[in-house]
């Protein structure tokens, strides 16, 4: 089976388990109080990454069928695409980067605005309830958000960085 073969797949059935949470309400209710946006950015970086992915897949199976190729150009190929492939590492740490600044988003809008001074009075103390609600929202929802894509351009990254190495033992 071919990498872009495997990659494929792994990623049809992580597309498939985010379908079926998206039936079941669960990225609806992570998004809801996401006011700084948080959910399309890291979104947006995973879908790069996960191009990138791809390409650098067709690419190292092109190097695979390519028969002209001597063994040290194969292998300085294979390194270059290693090189190359290095930014998937920064992406996934960006995606929990992200994740974190989220949560500290969330967390000021959680305590925005708050005066101690009129936190007696019962109209203020539901008011202020809601906007904690609010916040705490957007923390959790950050973080799974930023921690699954993280988890999932890792494993695609560990995918194709094995495939890699094991092409570059061959052509040593």
């Amino acid at each position: 089976m071919t990498l872009p073969y495997r990659l494929f797949v792994a990623n049809t059935a992580g597309a498939c388990l985010l379908i079926w949470c998206y039936w079941l309400g669960y990225i609806a209710r992570v998004t809801e109080g996401d006011i700084a946006h948080m959910a399309e950015i890291m979104a947006g970086l995973f879908l790069i990454g996960l191009i990138s992915t791809f390409r650098i897949a067709f690419k190292v199976e092109a190097i695979r069928d390519r028969a002209d190729y001597t063994a040290n150009g194969r292998l300085k190929s294979i390194r270059a695409l290693m090189i190359k492939s290095k930014h998937l590492i920064v992406f996934s740490s960006t995606l929990f980067i992200l994740s974190i600044i989220g949560n500290a988003i969330g967390i000021k809008a959680m305590f925005h605005g708050i005066d101690p001074s009129v936190l007696a009075s019962p109209d203020v103390g539901a008011k202020l309830g809601l906007q904690v609600m609010g916040g705490a929202s957007m923390t959790f929802g950050s973080t799974i958000i930023g921690a699954s894509l993280h988890i999932w351009t890792i494993l695609n990254a560990m995918m194709l960085y094995t495939e890699m190495s094991l092409l570059e033992l061959e052509a040593m």
